[in-house]
């Protein structure tokens, strides 16, 4: 399922509540950041946050000059989302798929142009396995270590934003040994802070 359609919405102009009729709405079909439309318009938001069965709130307000509400309207939200990049998926009998795919290529195109247009701040950081996510690790050979995410998984061009540093790392694909001061041996990917101009 690409898309959750069930019942009908209602939304006033320049308000950021969408009120729902029969649309049994849960927090797994209600996700921040889920995309959210109204059939027959153009516009797309950003889900904010689930507040009931029948009530979610977006991050924008709703806008559309020529109406000052929507009552009794068929919706759509965006449920099926590409595992890397997070653009939005379409499927046969979604609502406005046109404007949807039309979307995630903006999307693609934005960060692809970003990707090319970054510039290196010359931080680095690396990910330790297997320390925890998120914390600081002293080297037997002096020094620390940050880890930015958990999983050794890492490849070569993955790109991350990491909330502690409030910053994106580009994974370098340097993978390396180092000791930390218990004497544990771990592999580690090394990650590079980024910007973009």
């Amino acid at each position: 399922m690409a898309q959750y359609k069930k019942g009908k919405i209602h939304v006033d102009y320049d308000s950021t509540t969408v009120y729902g009729e029969g649309t049994m709405w849960n927090d797994t079909v209600v996700q921040e950041n889920f995309i959210f439309t109204i059939a027959g318009e153009n516009n797309f938001y950003s889900i904010d946050s689930f507040v009931s069965y029948k009530e979610l709130e977006l991050k924008q307000p709703y806008k559309n000059k020529s109406r000052t509400s929507v009552s009794n309207k068929e919706y759509s939200i965006i449920t099926d989302y590409t595992t890397n990049l997070t653009l939005p998926l379409i499927k046969t009998g979604d609502i406005n798929w046109v404007g949807v795919y039309t979307k995630a290529l903006r999307l693609l195109d934005s960060g692809l142009y970003k990707l090319g247009h970054y510039s290196d701040t010359g931080i680095s950081y690396v990910n330790l396995e297997p320390i925890e996510e998120g914390t600081t690790t002293e080297l037997s050979g002096g020094g620390s270590v940050y880890t930015p995410y958990a999983g050794i998984g890492a490849k070569e061009g993955k790109l991350i934003y990491d909330d502690y540093l409030n910053a994106l790392l580009l994974c370098t694909g340097e993978c390396v040994s180092a000791s930390n001061v218990s004497g544990d041996t771990f592999w580690y990917t090394q990650w590079q802070q980024i910007s973009f101009s």
